[in-house]
């Protein structure tokens, strides 16, 4: 698999689809969404930038649920 090689997931992918995994070097390798554990809890970050890229949306709710959320592009 892309982690076992180390090679980036998003050419793994196509149009129109979320990656999701459950380590911080999963998002930095191109992951859209990764669970977390805080405080004994399982909660989850999203990666904007290769959701964007894949052409999918995800509803507001959905982000102000996240715990972390990486814009693609900077907020002005």
């Amino acid at each position: 698999g892309a982690l076992a090689a180390g090679g980036p997931l998003v050419c793994q992918t196509g149009t129109h689809t979320v990656t999701v995994g459950e380590t911080r070097r999963f998002e930095d390798m191109g992951g859209a969404v990764s669970f977390v554990l805080d405080g004994g809890r399982v909660r989850f970050n999203v990666n904007l930038r290769p959701v964007e890229e894949r052409g999918v949306r995800i509803s507001a709710r959905m982000l102000q649920l996240a715990s972390r959320v990486d814009r693609a592009t900077p907020v002005k």
